[in-house]
C-alpha cells in the first residue's frame, strides 16, 4: 500500500492540468448533438442516420451517450458495416496520412514525436499525448496541418508541468 501512494498522489495532481484541455469538436458531431449537450444519446444518432448496431459498439462505458472520440468510432463502425468502395479508399488515404504525419513527427529535432498518438479518420488528424512545452504541442499540430490530406486537425495533446 505504501508504494501505491506517491502513483496515485502524482496521478491525482495531474488531473486538474488535464481538464482543462478545451475539446474540439468536429462539425459532423456538431450537426449530430441536437441539444447541444455536448454527447450523442442513441435518438440523435439515429436521427444523424447511423445504425443502433455502431452506436452501441462504440458506447464503450455503457453510459447510453457517445463523446466525440466515441461519436468518431461509431462513424468508423458504421462505415464498415456498409462496405461500400468509398469507405475503403478513404481507409488506404486515412492509413498513408497517419504514415507521413507519424514521419514527420518521429524526424522532427524539436519534439519527440514518440510521446505523441495520432488517430486519421476522413482526412481529419487527431493528436494525443504529453510534450514538456507549448511549442512542441504547436510544433506537432503544424507538422500534422502540413501533410497532404490533412482536413483538419484535432489537438488534444496535454502540456506536463
Amino acid at each position: 500500500m505504501k508504494r501505491t501512494l506517491p502513483v496515485v498522489l502524482i496521478l491525482a495532481s495531474l488531473l486538474p492540468a488535464c481538464s482543462g484541455v478545451p475539446v474540439q469538436r468536429t462539425a459532423e458531431f456538431e450537426k449530430a448533438d441536437t441539444n447541444n449537450d455536448g454527447k450523442i444519446v442513441l435518438a440523435e444518432w439515429i436521427r444523424y442516420g447511423g445504425a443502433e448496431a455502431s452506436f452501441v459498439a462504440a458506447d464503450v462505458d455503457r453510459k447510453g451517450s457517445l463523446n466525440e472520440a466515441q461519436f468518431r468510432q461509431a462513424l468508423r463502425y458504421n462505415d464498415e458495416a456498409t462496405g461500400n468502395g468509398t469507405a475503403r479508399q478513404q481507409k488506404v488515404m486515412d492509413d498513408q496520412i497517419l504514415a507521413d504525419v507519424k514521419l514527420g513527427l518521429s524526424q522532427s529535432r524539436e519534439i519527440n514525436g514518440w510521446n505523441i498518438k495520432t488517430e486519421v479518420y476522413q482526412g481529419n488528424v487527431t493528436l494525443s499525448g504529453a510534450v514538456r512545452t507549448g511549442r512542441e504541442k504547436q510544433v506537432a499540430e503544424q507538422i500534422a496541418s502540413g501533410v497532404m490530406g490533412v482536413k483538419a486537425v484535432f489537438n488534444q495533446i496535454v502540456i506536463k508541468q
